[in-house]
């Protein structure tokens, strides 16, 4: 199976997300961006974060657990000087398609504590798997 990369590099709630993946995805209807995968191939999302700031990814919960299953989760750190702190990174989000349908991911940056205020940003995608 190929690795795909799926950048969602500026993601903002004003701005939606930014999507490359060599280009699979396609803007749908309604502004949501659409990537198309095959049952058994993998991809990988990356949001840029900063958990020094106590912010982290975390999905809403509401996709389709039997479309996609998420494989891993984790976090590579930006090259900083030594000793220096506050420094942002990257979360990367690897999932496989499972079988053939259609879900959502949305993806909400926050502080895990904080359960009743906004997000910080919102990310959303769709993802079809035939």
């Amino acid at each position: 199976m190929m690795l795909m990369a799926v950048a969602l590099m500026a993601c903002q709630s004003d701005s939606g997300p930014a999507l490359a993946d060599e280009g699979a995805a396609a803007k749908a209807a309604g502004g949501m961006e659409t990537l198309t995968k095959k049952v058994g191939e993998t991809f990988t999302v990356s949001l840029k974060a900063n958990h020094t700031t106590g912010f982290s990814w975390g999905l809403d919960g509401k996709a389709d657990a039997t479309v996609l299953r998420q494989v891993s989760t984790d976090y590579i750190n930006d090259t900083h000087l030594p000793g220096m702190v506050g420094y942002g990174g990257t979360e990367r989000w690897k999932f496989q398609a499972v079988k053939q349908g259609t879900t959502v991911l949305h993806f909400l940056y926050r502080r895990p504590w904080e359960k009743d205020t906004k997000p910080g940003q919102e990310c959303s995608f769709r993802v079809v798997v035939e």
